[in-house]
């Protein structure tokens, strides 16, 4: 995450531009937000939850052929 905000964070997917989801979004690689607040967000991607904090990053594996992964940093 590039940053978090309640209900909303901004995050970096499989190195690409910092994007800005609220609540709820799936995004088109399949990560989904489904809560935040100033402190952590939860994930969730093929059913699987992960909580990260600003300077983590969550690593998923969709197939053997295709991996997501979820950049967390604040600036």
């Amino acid at each position: 995450m590039v940053g978090l905000f309640t209900n909303k964070a901004v995050v970096v997917i499989n190195g690409g531009q910092p994007r800005t989801m609220p609540v709820g979004q799936t995004t088109p690689e399949g990560v989904r937000l489904i809560s935040a607040d100033s402190e952590s967000a939860t994930f969730e991607i093929d059913g699987k939850r992960e909580t990260l904090r600003p300077g983590q990053k969550g690593v998923y594996a969709k197939s053997e052929e295709h991996t997501s992964e979820l950049q967390s940093h604040v600036r």
